[in-house]
């Protein structure tokens, strides 16, 4: 109702959770203002945060970087200046 875009994935594994964020900051140049909302769990590694998605398969610590989609990548397309 408010004229926003909406991307949404339930219960998404990596490549989906991957494919949502590539398609949310491709997006981000066309648009004025951007909200990312993720209801899930996350998790914080070596000072990096990370999203969990639902096929996660955690063993170890090293497991988060190959299974999980780190946030900080996101944040980062969010913060570049829009170029149009």
């Amino acid at each position: 109702q408010l004229g926003f875009d909406v991307i949404k994935r339930l219960n998404a594994d990596k490549d989906e959770m991957t494919e949502a964020v590539r398609l949310f900051s491709g997006n981000l140049p066309d648009y004025n203002v951007a909200l990312f909302y993720y209801a899930g769990h996350g998790i914080q590694v070596k000072g990096n945060n990370y999203l969990i998605p639902v096929d996660a398969n955690l063993g170890s610590e090293n497991d988060v970087e190959y299974d999980c989609v780190n946030a900080g990548r996101l944040l980062a397309k969010m913060e570049m200046p829009a170029y149009h």
